[in-house]
């Protein structure tokens, strides 16, 4: 699912994308949760960044947790999840800083 959070009036607001029109205004997140092939494709056609792939986020070593291309900031951190439970475990997650914009990219529900 793709939510969009755009700014209007200095005011956020939000459309998830699957079920609304994008929100009026300037977009400034996009949150891609469990997010389709198309989903992805928008989100790398309107921002002009490289949209890391669920596979691409599991197998990156911790030492390319960090990086920089072509002036984008990507950032992926393991998240806990169901730690109060007796199967917690660690999710990645992707922060994607393209100038003023972000892009979250997550396989996983908290």
């Amino acid at each position: 699912m793709l939510t969009i959070h755009g700014l209007t009036d200095s005011h956020l607001v939000t459309a998830a994308i699957s079920s609304a029109p994008p929100p009026e205004g300037r977009a400034i997140w996009f949150d891609l949760l469990e997010p389709e092939e198309d989903e992805d494709h928008l989100v790398e056609e309107m921002l002009g960044v490289a949209v890391p792939t669920r596979d691409e986020m599991q197998e990156i070593e911790e030492s390319s947790r960090l990086y920089q291309e072509d002036g984008t900031l990507y950032m992926t951190a393991l998240v806990p999840l169901l730690f109060d439970t007796d199967n917690p475990r660690l999710a990645p997650i992707t922060f994607v800083l393209a100038g003023d914009r972000l892009v979250t990219v997550r396989y996983d529900r908290p």
